[in-house]
């Protein structure tokens, strides 16, 4: 009996070391993602700022592009308390990359983040026309110019989600220059130094918005996590009519995933 006792007793103590190692991780976690959504920074350009095609050849400040900025649609996702979103991109970047860039960054690192969204930063870093880079990079070539923008990511040293360079060789005459493309070739070769950068980096995660351009500009089926788009409906569905910018439900189908990459990087 008494060893039945002692046996029951263990068990009881065992099981109870594991509910409070669970709830124990349980608070760690919730700390955390407190600590992680405290200062949520955005830097970019028209991607995170919002910009809406009505707009072109204004200054971008109608409602239309306004609803389209990042922080809106992460807001809309987030299923944490968090902090006021900080949006720093801007839509004035296609025609200052640098300084534009150079002052993002700064202005981040002035806010303390606790997390970085910098969906199409470098985009711009490898698109601009030499004329639109600033005074004193003009005569750098794309990958040079695209290493100032990962020079610049580099001094955060909180996490950051970083997307890549789309092909958006279809937007070339409707919203981009042929000055502005740099031709798949060129993308091909930014990314492969993007991902082999990030891959030294901990803090940093990579969404691939090439390969989401690339199926909705292609019309292709489009799944983020649950949610489910049929080939066929996605292009007119998620970009505008210049196939780059995003609408109301792209922008959303963005955010999703760039929480979905924070979460898989940092753990739930």
């Amino acid at each position: 009996m008494i060893f039945w006792r002692e046996r029951a007793s263990g068990i009881m103590g065992f099981w109870m070391r594991i509910a409070v190692s669970i709830f124990l991780m349980m608070c760690l976690s919730a700390h955390a993602q407190k600590a992680l959504w405290e200062r949520p920074v955005i830097i970019g350009a028209s991607l995170s700022d919002g910009f809406h095609l009505s707009d072109m050849g204004l200054p971008f400040a109608s409602p239309r592009s306004k609803e389209l900025g990042l922080h809106h649609h992460l807001k809309n996702e987030l299923k944490v308390a968090h902090g006021p979103i900080l949006n720093l991109g801007s839509n004035w970047t296609f025609i200052a990359a640098e300084p534009t860039g150079k002052r993002q960054i700064e202005k981040a690192r002035e806010a303390d983040p606790t997390v970085v969204f910098a969906i199409d930063y470098l985009f711009w870093y490898l698109s601009a026309e030499p004329r639109f880079r600033g005074r004193g990079y003009r005569e750098m070539s794309r990958l040079e110019f695209f290493e100032l923008g990962l020079a610049h990511l580099a001094t955060l040293k909180c996490p950051v989600v970083v997307g890549n360079i789309p092909d958006a060789k279809s937007s070339v005459g409707k919203v981009l220059s042929e000055e502005s493309y740099a031709g798949t070739e060129m993308i091909a070769k930014a990314n492969e130094r993007l991902a082999e950068w990030i891959a030294e980096r901990p803090n940093f995660a990579l969404l691939d918005l090439h390969y989401f351009h690339m199926q909705v500009s292609t019309n292709q089926e489009v799944s983020v996590l649950d949610e489910v788009t049929p080939k066929g409906q996605t292009r007119d569905l998620f970009l505008q009519s210049d196939q780059l910018h995003p609408t109301l439900a792209g922008a959303s189908m963005i955010a999703k995933v760039a929480l979905d990459v924070l979460r898989r990087h940092v753990g739930p």
